[in-house]
């Protein structure tokens, strides 16, 4: 199960850290799945062949791995050209572990809030970075969503054609047009297709949700695919008109 896991679940951003007195007992997958290795002192001679030789170490250096003193680890990536020894420092600011659950939708209404709220680039800082990034990675959007996204998590500033296409892409534009097309009157259409809007990333922030709405809007209603849609809510117009 664990093998599988290392193997599979890296696709979706998920890191393993795995550790163990007796690497000789591991499946060969935890050897050849993983990317970094750190190997402190091994006593037995297998634990040392089978590691050495995954980290490309040559015969006398496999020896080493025997010899090694406290805190010091040969260190190794498969991109690298050969492994390099590392020494750490003792750490004595032993603190209790408290966990603290993630709030996905407070970090997400946070990170929309940057892009489509603020003119200025907002810095994230890198625990909620790295959530974020997987978040972006597993979207069923188009991959020029993704990029623009990830372009926003470096804190680089959207113009207003990479904001229209977030906002198109992300909260659903062609299902709202559709909404807005099958509506009984533009009244109905406009409240279904707000409620539908909101509901994408569970948006209770009315600040956030109108330039969101005001984006897909004006991206609709400059296609033409949607004449139609845009001449029936012609009386909407000036609310996104010169946006």
């Amino acid at each position: 199960m664990l093998t599988n896991a290392i193997a599979e679940m890296r696709t979706y951003g998920e890191g393993f850290i795995i550790s163990d007195q007796a690497p000789d007992l591991l499946d060969d997958a935890v050897i050849r799945n993983t990317n970094t290795k750190l190997v402190f002192r091994l006593p037995d001679e297998a634990d040392c062949e089978r590691v050495g030789k995954s980290i490309a170490l040559k015969s006398e250096q496999i020896r080493e791995l025997t010899k090694l003193p406290s805190f010091v680890a040969a260190v190794y990536q498969n991109d690298w050209v050969e492994a390099v020894l590392c020494k750490s420092e003792r750490f004595d600011h032993e603190k209790p572990f408290r966990y603290q659950p993630i709030d996905s939708n407070s970090m997400i209404s946070e990170f929309l809030s940057g892009i489509f709220l603020s003119s200025e680039t907002i810095e994230i800082d890198f625990s909620k970075k790295s959530f974020l990034s997987g978040w972006i990675e597993r979207l069923d959007v188009l991959d020029d969503t993704k990029h623009i996204l990830h372009k926003a998590l470096e804190t680089k500033p959207l113009d207003d054609f990479e904001k229209c296409h977030v906002a198109y892409n992300l909260f659903g534009g062609k299902k709202v047009a559709s909404i807005l097309e099958d509506a009984e009157n533009p009244t109905q259409g406009m409240k279904k297709a707000h409620s539908y809007i909101d509901e994408r990333y569970s948006l209770n922030n009315d600040a956030l949700s109108e330039p969101i709405r005001k984006y897909i809007w004006f991206t609709i209603y400059s296609d033409e695919r949607y004449a139609g849609v845009s001449e029936r809510y012609k009386v909407f117009e000036s609310k996104w008109r010169g946006f």
